[in-house]
């Protein structure tokens, strides 16, 4: 299946509240194309209501959503779709909790990201 911007909306939307009414046997059956083809996202709907996280997880699927259009429209790269998203979640959930991190050391970690990268390292 060829997923949609809306087309992964619906169904992310559909097993959150599906999740409050149905066992994990009928969610797999009925979500198994989504879970096969996004399984991350399947996980965060399931986390964000064992978890009372909805809202959390809404922000960050609409973000990642905005930034998969940005690149389908040429608006935008991988890199920076990813580097947004990651910027945008570790100012709302980890910097709150350590502290914005100088900018000398974000250029490094990005200037040693690029560099494996490039050279297809791995990135853990």
């Amino acid at each position: 299946m060829d997923w949609d911007s809306e087309d992964i909306r619906k169904q992310f939307f559909g097993l959150i509240n599906d999740s409050k009414k149905f066992n994990s046997s009928i969610l797999e059956e009925k979500y198994k194309k989504f879970k096969e083809d996004h399984s991350k996202l399947y996980e965060m709907a399931i986390n964000s209501v064992m978890t009372n996280t909805i809202q959390n997880s809404t922000r960050i699927l609409e973000m990642m959503l905005n930034s998969r259009e940005d690149m389908i429209n040429g608006n935008s790269n991988k890199l920076a779709a990813d580097s947004y998203i990651g910027n945008q979640v570790a100012h709302e959930f980890v910097y709150p909790k350590t502290g914005v991190p100088k900018n000398e050391d974000i250029i490094r970690a990005i200037n040693e990201l690029k560099i494996k990268t490039v050279n297809g390292e791995s990135l853990e």
